[in-house]
């Protein structure tokens, strides 16, 4: 019982310093601030809580890898746009299911050329497997990379998004500021680390 007792002390002084940590990222005006805004765009607690928030609280792995691999993500779904529109661009040479050559003959005369079809073949080639890159060692690039699109989505007129973007700003600011402090922490070791290695 007494050692049960214990362990809850210790969890319970553990997240008291984990919070006042965090807590330390806020500037004490900008709470009340907020606080104060608050009251001003008060919603209904059913449309706050509504379990809907308008910035998801999912964690981001601070990895320069990570990042590289996002860009990376980004790049080749601005390649897969890219060569898709040098697709819709090129005229379509494959021969009409109903038979005939009228598709044939309307699509050379648009476009002459006899390697039309070959660059089409080529585009459509190099488009499958960037697509096939994509799918298979990007999706969770492709996945941050569209909630990055949805933010640009957010409804900045809805009086319920204001008040509810108002009340996740302190947990989100301390988790922006506690990542460029992990950051920061992270060069100034591989600094340190650099000179140990160099005086060696």
């Amino acid at each position: 019982m007494m050692v049960s007792t214990a362990k809850e002390v210790v969890y319970l002084s553990l997240c008291l310093c984990v919070c006042q940590v965090r807590g330390s990222h806020i500037p004490e005006k900008m709470n009340r601030t907020i606080q104060n805004l608050l009251r001003t765009y008060n919603i209904g607690a059913l449309e706050r809580y509504n379990g809907t928030p308008v910035f998801p609280r999912e964690p981001l792995v601070d990895s320069m890898e990570v990042n590289k691999m996002t860009f990376m993500g980004g790049v080749l779904e601005t390649y897969e746009k890219l060569f898709g529109q040098m697709l819709e661009q090129r005229p379509n040479l494959t021969p009409p299911t109903a038979g005939g050559r009228e598709g044939l003959d309307s699509a050379a005369n648009a476009v002459p050329g006899a390697g039309d079809d070959e660059v089409r073949t080529d585009l459509m080639y190099i488009l499958g497997k960037i697509q096939d890159l994509r799918r298979h060692r990007y999706q969770e690039q492709s996945k941050l990379l569209q909630r990055l699109h949805d933010l640009g989505k957010v409804q900045m007129d809805d009086r319920t998004i204001q008040s509810k973007a108002l009340g996740e700003l302190p947990w989100l600011y301390a988790e922006a500021s506690s990542l460029s402090s992990i950051k920061k922490q992270t060069r100034r070791r591989r600094r340190q680390a650099r000179k140990v290695i160099g005086h060696q």
